[in-house]
């Protein structure tokens, strides 16, 4: 059984911000930011995340505007990476979803599981090496096998993939089938550094609560 597809991006992320926004008139919701591999908060939540940030000028079913913000927050390790692993600056074939082992992989997860113990958030979106990060975030959230409170809502993951090392804990949450928490799968077939099949792939471990949106943008 494969994930439910979308064929737009904008659509599908204003039906999900739509249907989990059900809080009172006014009220601001926020969006945790994770940046893609060699990036940083800022320039991420400011222009790659630009399509997300416009398709979040949804309303309500009664008119009312949805307040959604967008906050970024930096990896702990040096370089704008989230984790590192064996031959990553030197060898291009090794990438993040074919290496068995993450170097700070457990200090970047925490860090992100405290911004969102505070409850200031209701989503999580990550973009490349961060959409590996989100996964795992989310599921072990949706597990409870984290402090992360039941305020977070949903997660985006653009260009995902599965985290080898994670593998286990990913299958977990496919076999555990009263857990569960609505992904959105954003992918391309134009996207050579993110190929499309492996985020499937990870998709099918968040099932039924997971959906696919294609676009036609490259990396």
């Amino acid at each position: 059984h494969k994930p439910r597809q979308k064929p737009m991006l904008n659509n599908s992320f204003r039906r999900l911000l739509v249907v989990t926004a059900v809080t009172p008139a006014n009220a601001v919701r926020r969006i945790l930011c994770l940046h893609y591999s060699g990036g940083s908060a800022v320039p991420f939540v400011t222009r790659a995340a630009g399509p997300l940030r416009g398709a979040a000028a949804s309303k309500y079913r009664d008119g009312r505007g949805a307040f959604w913000e967008f906050e970024g927050i930096d990896a702990p390790n040096g370089d704008g990476v989230w984790w590192e692993y064996e031959g990553q600056w030197s060898d291009d074939s090794r990438r993040s979803f074919n290496v068995e082992r993450y170097e700070g992989a457990d200090e970047s997860i925490a860090v992100v599981e405290q911004q969102l113990s505070t409850g200031r958030f209701s989503g999580l979106m990550g973009l490349g090496q961060g959409a590996l990060l989100a996964a795992i975030v989310a599921a072990r959230a949706a597990l409870g096998e984290t402090s992360v409170p039941s305020s977070l809502q949903f997660a985006i993951i653009c260009g995902g993939a599965t985290p080898m090392p994670f593998k286990p804990l990913l299958t977990r949450l496919r076999d555990t089938a009263d857990a569960g928490l609505p992904t959105l799968h954003c992918l391309s077939a134009a996207d050579a550094n993110h190929p499309a099949e492996l985020g499937e792939e990870l998709a099918s471990y968040f099932e039924p609560h997971a959906e696919l949106s294609w676009h036609s943008a490259g990396s």
